[in-house]
């Protein structure tokens, strides 16, 4: 219910209680991982969750989604790429996979890859929260000289 009503921090310190006196409850265990992809300041510990989710959930595509993006926070691009490429079957639609793919794509400096990934999650309506990342990483895959030099 938490989550329906958008307390997601709420919700994560539901499932956390939850799996501090059941550790191996994965219905739990799946639903932090995938709140925790984006929003946990402690990756490697979220990362460590995800693994076991995806464990328990091979076959599930938001499982596979939420691992990827913690790939990709880990810096782990090709990880993240393989990921998200297989969370792509089912969620064909999803504009936060696309937003990944174009920003894993920019770390590997695949320009044209970034673009479509990034204009595609324009397309399906990207979420305001990565928009404005989305703009940025966009710009500096359609003109790459454009990039600091680092």
């Amino acid at each position: 219910m938490q989550e329906r009503d958008g307390k997601l921090d709420q919700a994560i310190k539901t499932y956390e209680k939850v799996l501090a006196e059941e550790p191996l409850y994965v219905p739990a265990m799946r639903q932090l991982a995938v709140l925790q992809a984006e929003r946990s300041t402690d990756v490697a510990k979220a990362y460590d969750l995800a693994l076991k989710a995806r464990e328990a959930y091979p076959d599930d595509a938001e499982v596979t989604k939420a691992l990827g993006i913690l790939s990709y926070r880990r810096e782990l691009y090709s990880r993240s790429l393989e990921l998200l490429k297989q969370a792509e079957v089912s969620r064909a639609d999803d504009p936060e996979l696309f937003y990944y793919f174009g920003a894993v794509y920019h770390q590997l400096k695949q320009w044209n890859e970034c673009k479509q990934a990034l204009e595609r999650a324009w397309r399906l309506k990207l979420p305001p929260k990565l928009a404005r990342e989305a703009r940025q990483v966009l710009a500096e895959c359609s003109d790459p000289s454009s990039q600091d030099i680092r």
